[in-house]
């Protein structure tokens, strides 16, 4: 590619009647910053493996998605290779790297990873957020439904407390209830999601609340299994040895029909059905099968650690080294625990080495358990834009969390099913109002490259003589060109300044959240809101202003217009419809006018 500069475009600089310099320093804070801001595009100009690929739009969308994955673990990579630390050099080297493509991992890092901080409480923070931070826990936020996305209080997905079980029962009870569209990277790329679902305790709902789900394995990222409800269960003969193929088979009630605890007969296999879970007294419960085996680990098992984290460990013989699993007899009294993994024909697997819980489950429940329980996921297709991203859908069947996955910072569902409901309703929002501060920065960023692009194109494109026989004139040197271009100039920076402006106002009310302090939370939300809307709706039609400045090469992929276009525009509904969005805004400002008429600072009077 050459390096050579038109000469129309530097007669136009060398014109200016500012320093590009200067107001270059003033755009990124200092000379410093711009100076690093340009060592890390150096960097990635000869980045060759950065510079290999061809523009996304000659790729269909799988091969977008797939480019869009390689390109962002590279980035990522490459960033701890360098030693890049800061996040502001993070962002500008990964926007040098891929200016105008989303990444599937965006939502993760920008969301995802900071609800969890900000909504967990101490104890599920340091659990989670390590594993989000290096990418063990990939997550997205799953809030809007198919057939509610702003209207919050309108989601139809349940999370109904079980105290028996200790767990939350999610369910999507109507076809409109799907969890659908755009913060949910779900077709692919996660194997967790933070799940905004209507919260029932003791028969009552107490509203929307947010959930850990685990929806894809962090060993092989396989689609994690529902819960089993009616499940297979060991049996094991008075030695302690596992019988071949011994597992259970449940009648529709789950509950034992003649004896309480386990018993065969002479062929091995089993005469009653019970759930084979045992209370302090000795007397069965009906219990699901993970929930067995989990209270088994809790009550039996050495301090190997809690049992989504315990390993069963064997030795070559087969045998257990570290946390056994129990063995009851038929007096009720716990054994030594055997080697308790089975295979397709239900004979006992030998010499299994780490084998956790969560493979134990799983290879149960894949052999044993009713497909029509669980997760269902997939891909809701192709988009306006967005094609390196794998907006999915999500839909639950009766699926079981432990009640500890619910985000318990400002609302709590204690053990016996009790709520305790937040100093605040809305404190729960402040993940969709940071979001709405981002949305109103990048609106600064789609307009203002569209607007570079057609300023620079309105300077080397020349069309129609002034005078007969005469040079073709430059067409920003039209009045029409001008009129339609320099004042999205302006509004660029305005956008800018209203987005780190916005920003400085979040980190401080969000600051004074922290400290309990709420009273700034509806001008924050008002404020975020009314930005978001303006901004997006403007920067939308003016980049829709820039393409047609650009005449036919503006439709075309080539401008880069298109693209940019296209990634925008979606930000005009989601994270809250732009038109509800205002009205939210000029709710307040009512509210505001309201109290100043009581007050007799404000007169309706002519």
């Amino acid at each position: 590619m050459s390096n050579e500069v038109n000469t129309d475009l530097l007669k136009e600089r060398s014109t200016a009647t500012f320093d590009a310099e200067r107001l270059t320093e003033f755009i990124y804070r200092g000379p410093e910053k711009v100076k690093r801001k340009r060592q890390i595009q150096n960097i990635v100009l000869h980045d060759k493996f950065l510079q290999s690929f061809k523009p996304t739009e000659f790729y269909d969308r799988d091969g977008q998605y797939n480019n869009a994955v390689r390109r962002q673990i590279y980035i990522m990579d490459r960033l701890e290779e360098l030693g890049i630390r800061s996040e502001t050099d993070r962002l500008n080297f990964r926007e040098a790297a891929a200016p105008v493509e989303l990444s599937p991992f965006g939502l993760h890092s920008g969301m995802f990873v900071p609800t969890l901080e900000r909504q967990g409480t101490p104890e599920q923070s340091r659990k989670w957020v390590p594993l989000g931070k290096s990418f063990k826990m990939i997550g997205t936020y799953a809030q809007t439904e198919l057939g509610h996305g702003t209207f919050i209080r309108g989601l139809e997905t349940t999370a109904t407390f079980d105290p028996k079980t200790q767990e939350f029962i999610l369910d999507s009870p109507t076809l409109s209830s799907i969890k659908y569209w755009p913060e949910m990277v779900m077709a692919k790329t996660v194997n967790h999601c933070l799940v905004m679902a209507q919260l029932y305790t003791q028969g009552k709902c107490h509203g929307t609340h947010l959930f850990l789900v685990q929806v894809r394995s962090m060993e092989d990222h396989t689609i994690m299994p529902g819960a089993p409800e009616v499940a297979p269960n060991i049996l094991f003969n008075n030695s302690g040895a596992p019988e071949v193929a011994p597992y259970i088979l449940f009648n529709n009630s789950g509950a034992p029909e003649v004896a309480p605890y386990i018993l065969f007969n002479n062929s091995g296999a089993p005469e009653v059905a019970p759930y084979i879970l045992f209370n302090n007294s000795g007397a069965p419960e009906v219990a699901p099968l993970h929930i067995v085996l989990q209270r088994w680990h809790l009550t039996y098992c050495s301090n190997a650690g809690a049992p989504e984290e315990a390993l069963i460990l064997f030795n070559n013989s087969g045998a257990p080294e570290v946390a056994p699993y129990i063995l009851f007899t038929n007096a009720g009294a716990p054994e030594v625990a055997p080697n308790i993994l089975f295979n397709n024909s239900g004979a006992p697997e030998v010499a299994l080495v780490y084998c956790s819980i969560t493979q134990v489950l799983q290879k149960w429940h894949s052999t044993y358990c009713s497909p029509n329980s669980g997760l269902e996921i997939g891909d809701i297709g192709p988009k306006l834009g967005f094609d390196g991203v794998d907006n999915g859908f999500m839909k639950f069947n009766k699926y079981r969390i432990p009640r500890m996955n619910m985000l318990m910072r400002y609302a709590k569902v204690l053990e016996n099913g009790d709520y305790i409901k937040p100093k605040n309703a809305k404190l729960t929002y402040g993940a969709m109002v940071m979001v709405r501060v981002w949305i109103v920065m990048d609106a600064f960023k789609a307009l203002s490259r569209a607007t570079v692009i057609a300023v620079r194109y309105s300077a080397v494109r020349r069309q129609s003589e002034l005078r007969p026989g005469g040079e073709e004139a430059q067409v920003i040197d039209y009045q029409t060109q001008q009129y339609k271009l320099f004042p999205l100039l302006a509004t660029s920076y305005a956008f800018l300044l209203a987005a780190e402006g916005m920003s400085q106002i979040y980190a401080k009310i969000s600051s004074d959240i922290e400290r309990g302090n709420l009273e700034d939370m509806p001008q924050l939300h008002a404020l975020a809101c009314g930005l978001k809307a303006f901004c997006t709706w403007v920067g939308c039609e003016g980049i829709e202003v820039c393409r047609m400045s650009c005449g036919g090469h503006g439709y075309s992929h080539a401008s880069g217009i298109p693209k940019i276009y296209a990634n925008i525009v979606g930000a005009c509904t989601y994270e809250g419809e732009n038109t509800v969005m205002m009205l939210q805004t000029a709710s307040l400002g009512v509210k505001f006018i309201k109290i100043g008429i009581m007050m007799g600072e404000l007169s309706l009077a002519k």
